[in-house]
């Protein structure tokens, strides 16, 4: 057995438990944002707008995930 193969149930497993937190994150951000949909106003300087709260939720959710994303990428 070589070190690699004694490596691999340790990665699998926290892969795993990794896995099992983002669902539970990810299930509190859509229950938290299903309880919030009443009508917010959004202000962006000049102009403002309405949009219920659960899609401005969704979208910032999005955005943090895409900034997430592009900044823990390694090239």
């Amino acid at each position: 057995m070589t070190d690699h193969d004694k490596k691999q149930p340790k990665s699998s497993s926290r892969k795993q438990g990794r896995l099992i937190a983002a669902i539970v994150i990810v299930l509190l951000l859509v229950i938290f944002a299903i309880l919030n949909v009443k009508p917010v106003t959004i202000n962006f300087g000049f102009f403002a707008f309405k949009q219920p709260l659960i899609i401005v939720l969704i979208i910032m959710f999005l955005l943090g995930a895409l900034v997430s994303w592009l900044m823990g990428r390694k090239e």
